[in-house]
């Protein structure tokens, strides 16, 4: 049986590293579907947190059986805003085609 390292989060800070993840949430819930009527869906969450502190630096609720990348970079945004992001130059082009500030 393999034993498990644990981390040590004593060298790094709060903010320093975040992580992302997806929940489908264990309910149901009904939105509109245009045409007058509703459809029963589960909803997907994409959650952001700190790994340090543990601390949701943002969420995004999206009413639709599955996400996409305007999702994710909605949470993103949504994360930077609120508690700032810092990255690379390169890689924020990369992934968002531009450079925005805060």
């Amino acid at each position: 049986m393999r034993t498990r390292k644990k981390r040590d989060w004593s060298k790094c800070n709060a903010n320093d590293w975040i992580q992302a993840d997806d929940l489908t949430p264990p309910c149901l819930y009904f939105i509109p579907d245009g045409q007058g009527w509703f459809r029963l869906i589960r909803g997907q969450v994409l959650v952001s947190m700190d790994l340090r502190t543990t601390f949701i630096t943002a969420h995004v609720v999206v009413p639709s059986n599955g996400y996409s990348a305007r999702n994710i970079r909605g949470l993103f945004n949504k994360s930077a805003e609120e508690h700032g992001f810092l990255v690379e130059d390169i890689i924020w082009k990369m992934v968002f085609g531009e450079v925005l500030t805060w």
